[in-house]
């Protein structure tokens, strides 16, 4: 019966590649801090001892003419178990990497110069209702559909559009005295560590994904502060902003963020201006709940859905139950509004509500598979006691 049985396997398969133990301190990947203008590269394992310094950059898709090596070229060599007693010797080559031209500090200075040049504004009533504009998933960096200016461009015409809105409900009679501006995260691509070949993709270093944020960013406070007597800028983090070395390995925590550092750095910027109406709130953790007028309501980028369900809104909306079930602030929320998931959606609960926005970036990938391309877009309504108006969808190009 066995002979009958058999299971004809004329060709190996199933079988497992031994894996590579990497010495400690030398697992493979790039990291570059451009607070400190430190960092450090780390080959793959290599058969032969030979390497150089733009090789190891140029490995991980960095362009050596940006970076210099810092001290000695580092290597390494053991014993690789390959299997069946079979060993292979194996070279690791680790340098230690700072910019040529580093320019953090510069463009501070250059910035703070700049907003200390703003004359004060005439102080505007802070009465009526509140106006919410959402900034989500740029992901500045992706080259996908009409790339960074593409989304440069779709940023530039909202603040114009918004500003329109503004006037608008004015003239209609709806009384605006405050306008809160939040960043629900993933406003950079980031480098490396999100998805497969991510850095060969990118097309602007962390540094400069940093910097064009920044300015994008300090662009919307600036543009709409003119145009209400409280300006209030908020925000959370998002998965694109965390610090990692490879694939969901988290260097430090999920909480030493891009998104945040960002935020603090706008902050300090606007504390050297003339614009004393404009105040900030940096998240201390993954959710932040504000009360609006007497509404009180919870932000989060939306990542921390996990596997709370089969779709976005069953994702969210359970969190968001556990979280009121845990007695935690962001179930006090009437109204939640998360970012991640990149289109738009709305859902009403008897007197909750909860909106997902629309990214300002697009997915190529996410098109050629699913057929639909994203309706890029910016979030705006009012708040006041009795909860949300005003709905509008800003749509962009």
């Amino acid at each position: 019966m066995e002979e009958y049985l058999k299971k004809t396997q004329d060709l190996k398969h199933n079988q497992l590649k031994p894996r590579q133990k990497h010495p400690k301190g030398f697992e493979s990947g790039v990291y570059y801090n451009p607070d400190t203008n430190s960092g450090y590269v780390i080959s793959r394992p290599r058969s032969k001892n030979k390497a150089s310094f733009e090789s190891l950059l140029k490995e991980w898709g960095w362009n050596p003419k940006d970076y210099e090596l810092v001290g000695d070229l580092q290597v390494r060599t053991w014993d690789m178990n390959m299997g069946k007693g079979e060993k292979e010797q194996a070279w690791y080559f680790k340098a230690n990497i700072r910019k040529k031209d580093p320019v953090q500090d510069k463009e501070m200075e250059k910035l703070i110069s700049q907003i200390k040049k703003k004359k004060p504004l005439k102080p505007k009533s802070s009465k009526g209702q509140v106006f919410f504009y959402f900034a989500s998933d740029w992901q500045l960096g992706k080259p996908d559909g009409k790339g960074v200016q593409g989304t440069i461009d779709r940023i530039n015409e909202s603040i114009l559009l918004t500003i329109e809105r503004i006037k608008e409900l004015r003239k209609s009679g709806v009384e605006i005295g405050a306008i809160y501006i939040v960043f629900l995260g993933d406003l950079i691509e980031g480098t490396h560590g999100f998805y497969a070949g991510q850095e060969h993709t990118v097309v602007l270093d962390r540094l400069e994904q940093i910097t064009l944020a920044r300015r994008l960013m300090m662009k919307i406070i600036t543009e709409l502060s003119k145009h209400a007597g409280r300006i209030v800028v908020a925000g959370v983090c998002g998965n694109h902003g965390e610090n990692r070395k490879a694939k969901s390995t988290v260097v430090t925590s999920k909480l030493d963020n891009d998104d945040t550092l960002l935020l603090m750095t706008c902050a300090d910027i606007i504390s050297h201006s003339p614009y004393k109406h404009i105040k900030f709130v940096i998240p201390d953790g993954y959710h932040l709940t504000l009360d609006v007028k007497g509404t009180v309501m919870g932000f989060t980028h939306g990542h921390v859905g996990g596997n709370r369900g089969r779709n976005p809104e069953q994702k969210l909306m359970n969190m968001w139950s556990q979280q009121s079930f845990g007695f935690q602030a962001l179930g006090d929320a009437t109204i939640l509004v998360s970012g991640h998931y990149h289109h738009f959606r709305c859902r009403t609960d008897g007197s909750r509500t909860w909106f997902q926005t629309a990214s300002l970036d697009s997915s190529d990938d996410f098109q050629a598979s699913t057929g639909i391309k994203t309706a890029n877009s910016v979030l705006t309504f009012t708040v006041d006691k009795h909860g949300w108006d005003n709905l509008k969808i800003i749509k962009l190009n």
